[in-house]
C-alpha cells in the first residue's frame, strides 16, 4: 500500500513538472525569437562588411554590397601541380608491399594524365622549372612502382621528402601570389574609400575549415592591415559554414553577445562568448577531479611508474626509427651543391669552407621591407639557443646569409646589415652568375620586381637550408616553424649524426 501510494505520488508530482517545463518552454522560445530578431538586425546595420569566401571577398558599403576576386589562377595552377605527388601518395599509403590491381591501373592512367600536362603547362620562366621538377618526380617514381608493382617505404618516404622540399617553393609562391592580389583589392578600400569611424567599425568575416584556423593567411593579412593581435574585435573567424549566411547568423551572434555581455558582466564583452556555464563548470569539475585524485592516489603512483617506463621504451623506439630513416634519407635529395662566394669581410669561399660545420643558410636581400628582417630575427634567435648548448654539439654551427640582390648588396652593405642581427652570422654575396649557380643547387627561386625610381623588391623563397658537416642537405624550414622549433629540429639532426658517426 505504502509502495502504491510512493507511485502515485511520484506521478502527480512528474505531472505538474511536465506541465510548469511546457510553460517555460513556451515563454523561452519567446526570448529565442527576440533574440534573432535582435541578431539579424545587428547584422543589417554592420558597416562597413568584408566576407572573405573562398576566391572572392565581399564588401558591403553604405548599403552597397561589392565583389572582389582575391585569390589569382596562378595559386590554383601552383596547387594542382603541388598535389601531384601528395595524390600518389595517398593512393599508395594503405598498400605497402604488392601493388594491388586497382592501384596499378589507377597510377597508369595518372602517369599518363601527368605526362601529358607536362607537355602543356605555362608558368612564368623564373617558376617553370620547379613545376618540371615536380612534374619529373612524380612521373620517376610512379615508372618505378609500376616497374616493380612494389610499394617500398623508404622509397615512400624518399619520395615524400624531395616531394616536400619543391612542392614547398610553390607554397611560397602561392601565398605571395594570393595576398599580393589581395592587397591590391582591399587597401584601396581600407585606406581611400573608408572614413575614419568605418576604420573602426568594421567587422571582416573570414569563412574558412576548423584546421587552417591558426595562421590562415586571410586572416594573418587583416591582423597586419589592421594593428590586430587577435580575433574577436574586427576580425571574425568562422569555420566550417557552408554558406554567407550561416556565416552573417555567426557573425551577428558574436556582436548580439559582446554587447549584451559588456551589460550584464561590468563591462567585460567576452564573458558570454564562453559557456554561461564554464567557470561554475571549471570550479565543480576541479571539486571532482581532487576527490577522485585523492581516492585515486595509491593506483596513481603505482600507475605513474610504469607510465613513464612505457614513454621511455617508446621514445627509445622512435628514435632508433628516426636514425634509419635520417641515414637512408641524408645525401639522397638533390638540394645544395657548389658554390662560390665572397664573405662581407671580401674573402673568397666556396662550399668546402664550411665542411666541419653545421651550416643554416638563409637567402634574402638588405633591401627586404619585412619579411628577411623577421626571418633574420630567427636565425639570430636560433643561433644563441644553440650556442647555449655548443658543449653537447661536435661540430660548430654557423649561420649565413646569402643576399640574392647582389647588384645593390655590396660586401660593405651585407657587412653593415647582418650586424644589426648578430655578430655570428656571415654574408655572402658575389656576381649575379655567382649568386644563380647557388640559387640553382638549393632550387631557390628569386626574381627582380618592378623599379619605382631605383629602388625594387627582389621576390624571392623564404626557407633556412640546413647543411651537415659532410656539406649535404639536412633539412629545411619555413616561415611556420618559430626560433626555438627550428633550434629543437637542428638539435635533433645533431644528435642523429653524431649517433650515426660513432
Amino acid at each position: 500500500m505504502i509502495w502504491n501510494n510512493h507511485l502515485l505520488l511520484i506521478f502527480i508530482f512528474t505531472s505538474i513538472i511536465s506541465i510548469y517545463s511546457d510553460e517555460l518552454s513556451d515563454l523561452n522560445k519567446k526570448f529565442i525569437s527576440t533574440y534573432d530578431h535582435a541578431r539579424d538586425y545587428l547584422i543589417s546595420i554592420t558597416n562597413p562588411l568584408i566576407i572573405c569566401n573562398g576566391d572572392n571577398v565581399i564588401i558591403i558599403h553604405r548599403g552597397k554590397r561589392y565583389q572582389e576576386q582575391v585569390i589569382p589562377k596562378l595559386y590554383h595552377d601552383l596547387k594542382s601541380i603541388s598535389h601531384m605527388p601528395f595524390k600518389i601518395y595517398l593512393t599508395v599509403m594503405f598498400n605497402l608491399g604488392i601493388l594491388s590491381d586497382d592501384n596499378y591501373t589507377e597510377l597508369k592512367q595518372y602517369l599518363q594524365d601527368i605526362r601529358s600536362i607536362r607537355n602543356s603547362i605555362q608558368f612564368p620562366t623564373d617558376i617553370q622549372q620547379t613545376q618540371y621538377d615536380i612534374i619529373d618526380l612524380s612521373i620517376e617514381y610512379l615508372e618505378t612502382i609500376l616497374k616493380t608493382k612494389f610499394i617500398d617505404q623508404t622509397q615512400l618516404n624518399e619520395f615524400c621528402q624531395q616531394a616536400r622540399h619543391l612542392f614547398s617553393v610553390n607554397i611560397d609562391l602561392a601565398a605571395r601570389a594570393q595576398l599580393d592580389m589581395l592587397d591590391t583589392k582591399i587597401r584601396p578600400w581600407y585606406e581611400e574609400r573608408f572614413n575614419d569611424t568605418e576604420r573602426n567599425r568594421l567587422k571582416i568575416l573570414i569563412m574558412g575549415s576548423k584546421t587552417a584556423r591558426d595562421g590562415f593567411i586571410e586572416k594573418t593579412y587583416f591582423y597586419r592591415l589592421l594593428g590586430e593581435r587577435q580575433e574577436g574585435n574586427h576580425i571574425i573567424y568562422v569555420e566550417d559554414a557552408n554558406n554567407e549566411q550561416r556565416a552573417l547568423e555567426i557573425l551577428g551572434v558574436w556582436v548580439l553577445d559582446a554587447k549584451a555581455s559588456a551589460s550584464f558582466f561590468n563591462g567585460d564583452s567576452e564573458r558570454l562568448h564562453r559557456d554561461v556555464l564554464a567557470d561554475a563548470g571549471t570550479y565543480f569539475s576541479m571539486k571532482y577531479y581532487i576527490l577522485f585524485y585523492l581516492s585515486a592516489v595509491s593506483v596513481t603512483i603505482f600507475g605513474a611508474a610504469s607510465l613513464i617506463g612505457f614513454i621511455y621504451y617508446l621514445d627509445q623506439n622512435k628514435a632508433k626509427k628516426r636514425k634509419v630513416l635520417q641515414r637512408a634519407a641524408v645525401g639522397k635529395m638533390a638540394i645544395g651543391g657548389p658554390f662560390s662566394l665572397i664573405t662581407h669581410e671580401k674573402k673568397p669561399v666556396t662550399d668546402k669552407d664550411f665542411h666541419g660545420q653545421w651550416i643554416l643558410i638563409y637567402f634574402g636581400f638588405t633591401h627586404c621591407p619585412d619579411i628577411c628582417p623577421e626571418e633574420l630575427e630567427k636565425l639570430a634567435e636560433v643561433t644563441e639557443l644553440l650556442h647555449k648548448q655548443k658543449s653537447k654539439q661536435n661540430y660548430p654551427f654557423q649561420p649565413l646569409f646569402v643576399s640574392v640582390d647582389p647588384e645593390r648588396d655590396t660586401p660593405e652593405l651585407v657587412s653593415k646589415y647582418i650586424k644589426d642581427y648578430s655578430p655570428h652570422f656571415i654574408g655572402l654575396t658575389g656576381t649575379r652568375d655567382q649568386v644563380a649557380d647557388m640559387c640553382k643547387h638549393y632550387r631557390v627561386y628569386f626574381s627582380q620586381g618592378p623599379k619605382v625610381g631605383d629602388d625594387y623588391i627582389v621576390d624571392h623563397a623564404i626557407v633556412m637550408y640546413l647543411i651537415n658537416p659532410n656539406g649535404e642537405f639536412v633539412d629545411y624550414y619555413g616561415r611556420n616553424k618559430n626560433a626555438k622549433e627550428v633550434a629543437y629540429a637542428i638539435e635533433q639532426h645533431m644528435n642523429a649524426f653524431k649517433e650515426s658517426n660513432k
